[in-house]
C-alpha cells in the first residue's frame, strides 16, 4: 500500500490528538472525566490506526472504547 505524504501527516496528526486525550486523562480527579477523555483519545487514535491501516491496533482501540463507555454508562456492573 502506497501512502502519500499529506494522509502519513493527517494520521499522525490524529494520533497525537488521541495521544493528548489520553494524557489528559492522567491530570483529571472524576472517574467519569477520566473515562470519557480515554474514551475522546481511543477514538481518535482508533481513527489514525485505521488511516494507517493498522487493523489489529484498531481493533484493540474499538474494544477500548467499549469496554469505556460500558463503565461510564455502569453497565458492568449489572453483570
Amino acid at each position: 500500500m502506497v501512502l502519500n505524504t499529506r494522509l502519513i501527516v493527517i494520521y499522525n496528526i490524529i494520533g497525537f490528538i488521541g495521544s493528548g486525550g489520553i494524557f489528559m486523562s492522567t491530570v483529571l480527579k472524576k472517574k467519569s472525566s477520566i473515562m470519557k477523555s480515554q474514551t475522546i483519545g481511543t477514538a481518535f487514535l482508533f481513527v489514525s490506526d485505521f488511516l494507517a491501516g493498522g487493523y489489529s491496533g484498531a481493533a484493540q482501540d474499538f474494544i477500548g472504547i467499549v469496554r469505556n463507555i460500558t463503565v461510564i454508562k455502569e453497565i458492568h456492573k449489572k453483570w
